[in-house]
């Protein structure tokens, strides 16, 4: 049966027809329409899914998630936790020859309920857990040090 015969047909008979065996028989140009756009679609789909999970990583994306990164670790690291606050005019992220450093100022509470500044420096290597560059990487960055106010912790 011609493609144009069989789509005339109601849906009930059309599926009827291609349950006991009936066979379709379709043009050069409705085959090449039909498994041509098909295949782009396909191609689209995996060029976009390829092109969302191997974005890299900008500069600005791993500066943000190094001062997160040594934020969390200088909170942990405080006597009132809850009273931190992190200058974010005033926390450089850097790159350097052994990997990245986060210089950072803040503020928090101390002993004796005070509010005070403080400096922290945390050292990060330059790759990330993967051991590729963080610029590639899909991980997080690998923390070295802190030091907070002069002291290693």
């Amino acid at each position: 049966m011609k493609y144009s015969d069989f789509k005339k047909m109601p849906y009930r008979q059309r599926r009827d027809f291609i349950k006991n065996g009936g066979e379709v028989e379709r043009t050069i140009t409705q085959k090449v329409v039909y498994y041509g756009s098909t295949l782009f679609i396909i191609v689209v789909a995996i060029f976009f899914i390829r092109s969302c999970s191997n974005q890299p990583r900008d500069k600005q994306d791993i500066s943000d998630m190094l001062i997160s990164m040594c934020s969390v670790e200088v909170e942990e690291n405080l006597k009132d936790p809850d009273s931190f606050k992190v200058d974010r005019s005033r926390t450089l992220a850097t790159q350097n020859s052994n990997g990245y450093s986060v210089e950072m100022v803040f503020r928090a509470n101390n002993s004796f309920g005070a509010t005070v500044p403080g400096t922290a420096i945390c050292a990060f290597g330059s790759n990330g857990k993967d051991n590729k560059p963080l610029l590639e990487s899909k991980e997080k960055a690998f923390l070295k040090s802190v030091s907070i106010n002069g002291k290693r912790i």
